[in-house]
């Protein structure tokens, strides 16, 4: 027994010959056949992209390298069979990192001095993932930050709100942004300005500057209710 059971065995099936005739009879090498059955079992479910990668290797009886490799090569291989949204790849990605158990798991692989610098440590294993989130890192005018462990990626907390304000996820109403902190931070005299001010003269540059404040806050104190809360407020699909 090898662990994995497809969940759409005919689906599966239909794919892989289309894809081989559609290629040429035997023109694809054992390499991109090898890719190509990896994809399809992760697209499948058989193969859960969420596993790390150990446990993957166990399936399959190979090295955990070995797995980050098929996970690499394949999707760079067949690109064209992931028919994902962008957006909808970040939400999951992000979803998956910003849970308060994997931050607390990831931050043991950041240095203090980069959390006091106000660094969130995301540990993301797949490969795909992976590039996915620092492209989207890029294209919010940021670079990429590793430590050590180059599964686990550093995401200043600028960065993070950049995106939630690029791909739509934070609600840019000022009023409701000043109600949310005004619930996590009661007596905070770097933000009383903006608690205290009139919700007519709110503006979103004063929403933005507080989102700021407030995130260096819960970063550099370490990862607790308060940070989970205020990563709520800017991505509200978080569980």
């Amino acid at each position: 027994m090898n662990g994995i059971a497809l969940n759409n065995p005919g689906q599966f099936g239909q794919r892989l010959v289309d894809l081989s005739l559609e290629q040429g009879w035997q023109s694809l090498s054992k390499r991109d056949t090898d890719l190509l059955m990896f994809l399809l079992l992760e697209l499948d479910g058989a193969i859960d992209r969420r596993a790390p990668n150990h446990a993957v290797a166990r399936q399959l009886r190979v090295t955990p390298s070995r797995v980050a490799s098929l996970r690499r090569d394949a999707y760079a291989r067949w690109r064209p069979l992931v028919q994902d949204d962008p957006i909808k790849v970040l939400q999951r990605i992000l979803k998956e990192t910003l849970t308060p158990e994997r931050l607390d798991s990831a931050a043991r692989y950041a240095s203090e001095r980069r959390r006091e610098d106000g660094f969130l440590a995301l540990l993301v294993e797949h490969p795909d993932d992976r590039l996915e989130l620092e492209q989207a890192i890029k294209d919010a005018g940021a670079i990429p930050v590793y430590e050590r462990n180059r599964e686990v990626v550093l995401v200043h907390y600028e960065t993070l709100f950049e995106l939630a304000e690029k791909f739509a996820f934070l609600d840019q109403d000022p009023a409701k942004i000043q109600k949310a902190l005004k619930k996590l931070f009661r007596s905070e005299t770097d933000l009383e300005g903006f608690l205290k001010k009139d919700i007519r003269e709110l503006t979103w540059q004063d929403a933005r500057e507080a989102l700021n404040s407030a995130g260096a806050k819960v970063v550099s104190g370490g990862i607790g209710k308060g940070a989970t809360a205020l990563l709520k407020l800017a991505f509200p699909f978080l569980p």
